[in-house]
């Protein structure tokens, strides 16, 4: 018997769908734009947040980190937390 996985895949969509909330266009409509476009962004993103915590490791230096010496990996981690600035929700209404 064939398994379809309809429930699951339709939640699958859903997710990219709503993550892509906002976009121009068929990037926030279509599922397989959208989803181009949420891969995109969450890797600029990733990289945007080691910027602003003054990272100065690339992705395959900071895995090889994490594999080897998990200690110093731990270390990185406390420091980039240390070093983000959190925003503040200001939820005043005019």
């Amino acid at each position: 018997m064939r398994v379809k996985g309809g429930p699951i895949r339709a939640q699958k969509r859903k997710r990219t769908l709503k993550k892509a909330k906002g976009y121009f266009g068929a990037k926030s409509k279509l599922y397989k734009k959208a989803h181009e476009q949420v891969i995109r962004s969450e890797a600029y993103a990733f990289a945007d947040r080691l910027n602003k915590a003054n990272v100065e490791l690339n992705r395959k230096m900071i895995s090889e980190m994490a594999i080897n010496s998990p200690e110093t990996f731990a270390e990185l981690v406390k420091i980039a937390k240390e070093n983000v600035v959190t925003p503040k929700n200001d939820n005043t209404t005019l």
